[in-house]
C-alpha cells in the first residue's frame, strides 16, 4: 500500500483558514495552489514532476527548493540557456520495496554541460540508517522506474550531494522508516509448530531414536520420526527458534535426502535458498527460523551396531544470511511474493558470501554472541566490495536486456540493492541485533542439540570380507560381523545355533580364511569358540573353520561321501555295533547284510569338526561328528536315546580308519541303582587335539543331584584327549 501524501491535512487546514478570514472581513482571500499528487507509473514508481523552470546562462545561477541546484559559472556553453527546476519531494512508497525519495531535480540542456552541477539535498529528517543507505537515481523514461545514476552521491553531515553531469530527473532514494532493529525485534519470540508423523513402524534397522525435545517442547528444534520407502529413516525436524539453523550430519555418512521446507518465493525466501545452496551438503540441512524441514536416513552400509547423530545449531555462516536478511527488510517488503528479480537478489548474497570467504561466512562452526561481532564486520567489510557491486551490475545488464517487466524488476531491485550495500558498509552494529544475540545467548546455554539415531547396519554379502590371516581375534570378530549381525538372525528369542540356516551359512562366511594358513585357520577357530557369547553357535561355526585347515571345503575332501568302518557307531558299551562298514552319501548311510538287509545301525548326519594329530603320530587325523541311530532315516527316531550324537577319529583312506574308539558321552556317578547316570553330547568342537563337548543327562528327572553331582537338567561340559589309544575325560 503506498504511503499517505500530506498535501490533503495541509489543504483542509487552509480551507479552515480560509473560511474564517471570510468571515471575519467578507471578501475571500487569493487562491494558494493545490498540491499536486504524486502519481504512479505502471511499474510501480513515483513519477517525477517539476512545474516551474528556472532560465540560466553561461554566468551561471541558483536554484532553492526541496533541493538546491548550483550552476557555476561556464557551465553552460555561450550562447546557450539551460531550465532548471525543483519538485516537491516524491515521499515514500510501499510496495516490493520500502523506499522513500526527495525532491526530483530536472536540467534541460540543449548542448553538453562544460561542468558537473552541483546538487544537493537537506535529509536531516531522514534517520543515520536511512542517510546510511542513500543513493542517487536518476529516471528511466523507457522503463518508467527510477536507477542507480553513474554519479554515486556522498554524505555530508545531514546534507546528500552530488555533482552531476548527465540529466534526466535526479534525485535520491533510500530505505523506508522500518529499521534494522525493528526488522529484527519482529523475529523475537518466534516458535514452531511441533511437527507430525504417521505413527507407522519404523523401518527394521531402526533400534532406537532418542530425540531432545522428547520431554522438552522448549528445545530450539522439535522432531518427530517415521518410515520412508526404500527403508529410509524419515527425520521431520521443526526449527524452533527465530534464527538459522544448521542440522549437521556429525556420524553418518551423508543424509538419503533433505528438504528445506515448502517453496519460499518471498524475498526473504530467495535469501535464504540461495543461503542453502552456498552452505548445503551431503551432511548439512540449513533450516529457516521457525520452518518445518526433513531428512532423510539410509541405513548404515556398515555392519553391526551403529550410531547416526544430526547436531542442529546455528553457525557463522547461518548468522550471516540473518544479518543479510535483517538488513534487505529495511529495503525490501520481505513477505513480498512478487515483483523483484530474483536473479539480482541470488547474486548479491552469494557475493557477499564469496567476499566472506570460507574462513568465516562458509564456516560450519558454531555462532554464538561472542563471534557474532566478527561476522558483522566480515558482512559490512563486503557492502563495500566492488567484486560484490560488479556482481549485481554483471546480472542487471542480463535482464534489462530482456526488456519489459523483466527490465522493471531487475532494476527496482538493482536500486534497492544500492541502498542495502551502503547500509551494510556504514551503519550496522552489534546494538541493532541485541534481541537477536540474545535468543543466541540463551539457547548456547542449552548445550548439544542431538537427534540420535540407534540402529544395525546393512550386511555385506556372507563370505565378503577379508581376514588378516595374521591376528586371529580380529579375523573372528570381522567373521562375527559378516556372519551373525544380519536380518536372518535377528529374532532374538531364538540363539543363533537354533536357526535353520546357522551352519550354512557359516560355511559360506568362513570361505575366505582359505587364503590363510592351516596354523591361523586353527587358531581362528579356538578364538571362536573361546570369544564368542553363544557357545553351541560357535561349535559350529569352529567346525566349518577347521574343515578348511586341509584346504579346500570338506565336500571337496569327499569325506561326506567316503565308507566308515564297522563298530563306528559303538563305544564299547553302548550304541549299536554292526560288523559292517557304512558307506556315505553326503553325511548319511546305513550298514547292510550281504544280503541288502539293514544291519541294525545307520548314520543320520555327519559332520567334519575338523583335523588333528589326535594320537601323536605326527599325521592328521579326521575329527567327525556322526548321528547314529538303530533305525533307517526313514524310521527315524523315537525316545532320547535312539539318535545319539557320537565322535569318532579316522586315517583317511577309500575307507576310513577309526584310531580310537567312538565317543557318545560320559556318564555321571554315582548314579543310582542301575548305576552311573549316561550322558548325551549337545554339541561338540576341537580345540587342538581335545574335544569339548556339552552333554546332557538322559532321562534327568530320574536322577537327583546328589546322584549326579549337580543340577540333574543342567548341561555339562567335558573335555577329552586320546592317550594310548583311549580316550580321558577331564570329569566322569
Amino acid at each position: 500500500m503506498r504511503a499517505k501524501k500530506p498535501w490533503k491535512p495541509l489543504l483542509v487546514v487552509l480551507l479552515v483558514l480560509g473560511l474564517g478570514v471570510v468571515g471575519c472581513t467578507g471578501s475571500p482571500p487569493p487562491e494558494a495552489p493545490e498540491p499536486q499528487p504524486v502519481q504512479f507509473s505502471e511499474a510501480g514508481d513515483p513519477i517525477p514532476h517539476v512545474p516551474d523552470l528556472e532560465a540560466i546562462g553561461p554566468e551561471g545561477g541558483r536554484v532553492e527548493g526541496e533541493a538546491v541546484v548550483e550552476v557555476s559559472p561556464g557551465v553552460v556553453p555561450d550562447g546557450h540557456e539551460f531550465r532548471v527546476g525543483v519538485g516537491e519531494p516524491l515521499g515514500p512508497i510501499d510496495d516490493v520495496t520500502t523506499e522513500e525519495f526527495g525532491a526530483p531535480v530536472l536540467v534541460e540542456h540543449d548542448a553538453d554541460l562544460q561542468a558537473p552541477i552541483r546538487l544537493s539535498w537537506d535529509v536531516s529528517h531522514l534517520t543515520e540508517e536511512q542517510r546510511a543507505g542513500l543513493v542517487l537515481v536518476r529516471w528511466d523514461a523507457e522503463h518508467a522506474v527510477w536507477v542507480v545514476a553513474p554519479t554515486r552521491g556522498t554524505l555530508e553531515g545531514e546534507t546528500f550531494a552530488a555533482d552531476v553531469s548527465e540529466f534526466s530527473f535526479v534525485t535520491w532514494v533510500s530505505g523506508g522508516a522500518a529499521s534494522i532493529s525493528q526488522t529484527v525485534g519482529e523475529w523475537s519470540g518466534k516458535r514452531a509448530e511441533a511437527p507430525t508423523c504417521s505413527g507407522d513402524p519404523l523401518p527394521g534397522w531402526v533400534r532406537n531414536v532418542v530425540r531432545p525435545d522428547e520431554d522438552q517442547p522448549a528445545m530450539p528444534i522439535r522432531t518427530c520420526t517415521e518410515p520412508d520407502k526404500n527403508d529410509v529413516l524419515t527425520v521431520r525436524v521443526a526449527n524452533n527458534r527465530p534464527y538459522t539453523q544448521a542440522l549437521q550430519l556429525t556420524d553418518g555418512d551423508r543424509y538419503a535426502w533433505t528438504w528445506a521446507g515448502d517453496e519460499d518465493f518471498t524475498v526473504a525466501g530467495i535469501v535464504r535458498d540461495t543461503v542453502n545452496k552456498a552452505m548445503s551438503g551431503e551432511k548439512t540441512l540449513v533450516m529457516a527460523p521457525a520452518r518445518a524441514t526433513a531428512v532423510g536416513l539410509a541405513r548404515p552400509a556398515m555392519a553391526g551396531e551403529t550410531r547416526l547423530t544430526m547436531d542442529a545449531s546455528p553457525t557463522v555462516a547461518t548468522v550471516g544470511a540473518d544479518v543479510l536478511i535483517a538488513v534487505l527488510g529495511t529495503v525490501f517488503n520481505l513477505d513480498n511474493v512478487g515483483g523483484f528479480d530474483s536473479a539480482a537478489l541470488n547474486a548479491f548474497v552469494q557475493s557477499v558470501y564469496d567476499c566472506g570467504g570460507s574462513q568465516l561466512l562458509k564456516s560450519r562452526d558454531a555462532a554464538g554472541s561472542d563471534t557474532f561481532g566478527k561476522v558483522l564486520e566480515t558482512v559490512k567489510s563486503c557492502g563495500e566490495s566492488d567484486a560484490v557491486r560488479s556482481a549485481i551490475e554483471d546480472v542487471l545488464r542480463g535482464q534489462v536486456a530482456q526488456g519489459g517487466e523483466s527490465a522493471q524488476k531487475a532494476l527496482k531491485t538493482n536500486r534497492a540493492l544500492h541502498s542495502v550495500l551502503g547500509k551494510l558498509g556504514v551503519y550496522l552494529t552489534v546494538t541493532e541485533f541485541a534481541s537477536y544475540t540474545a535468543e543466541l545467548t540463551s539457547s548456547g546455554a542449552i548445550g548439544d542439540v542431538r537427534v540420535s539415531v540407534y540402529g544395525t547396519g546393512a550386511s555385506a554379502a556372507l563370505g565378503a570380507w577379508k581376514p588378516t590371516c595374521q591376528d586371529p581375534d580380529a579375523d573372528s570378530g570381522m567373521l562375527f560381523k559378516n556372519l551373525a549381525v544380519r536380518d536372518e538372525f535377528r529374532d532374538t528369542s531364538r540363539e543363533y545355533w537354533q536357526f535353520p540356516t546357522w551352519e550354512s551359512s557359516s560355511r559360506t562366511a568362513v570361505e575366505p580364511l582359505k587364503a590363510c594358513s592351516a596354523d591361523h585357520i586353527g587358531a581362528v577357530a579356538d578364538n571362536v569358540e573361546e570369544t564368542w557369547g553363544d557357545k553351541k553357535a560357535a561349535a559350529v561355526v569352529a567346525t566349518s573353520i577347521r574343515a578348511l585347515a586341509g584346504g579346500g571345503t570338506t565336500q571337496g575332501q569327499g569325506v561326506l561321501n567316503s565308507v566308515l568302518p564297522p563298530h563306528v557307531c559303538w563305544d564299547g558299551t553302548g550304541g549299536w555295533d554292526s560288523d559292517w562298514p557304512i558307506p556315505l552319501t553326503d553325511g548319511v548311510g546305513v550298514a547292510r547284510e550281504p544280503d541288502g538287509t539293514f544291519a541294525g545301525v545307520g548314520v543320520m548326519q555327519t559332520e567334519v569338526l575338523g583335523q588333528a594329530d589326535m594320537d601323536g603320530d605326527g599325521q592328521q587325523e579326521l575329527v567327525l561328528s556322526m548321528w547314529c541311530s538303530g533305525s533307517e532315516p526313514e524310521n527315524c527316531c523315537a525316545g532320547q536315546s535312539s539318535l545319539m550324537p557320537t565322535i569318532g577319529v579316522f586315517k583317511a583312506g577309500p575307507v576310513l580308519r577309526q584310531v580310537a574308539p567312538s565317543l557318545m558321552g560320559g556318564a555321571s556317578a554315582p548314579g543310582n541303582e542301575y548305576g552311573p547316570a549316561a550322558r548325551k553330547i549337545d554339541s561338540a568342537t576341537l580345540r587342538g587335539t581335545t574335544i569339548v563337548t556339552t552333554e546332557y543327562h538322559l532321562y534327568a528327572h530320574q536322577y537327583t543331584p546328589e546322584q549326579v553331582g549337580g543340577d540333574p537338567s543342567g548341561s555339562v561340559t567335558v573335555e577329552y584327549r586320546i592317550e594310548g589309544g583311549k580316550w580321558v575325560a577331564s570329569r566322569p
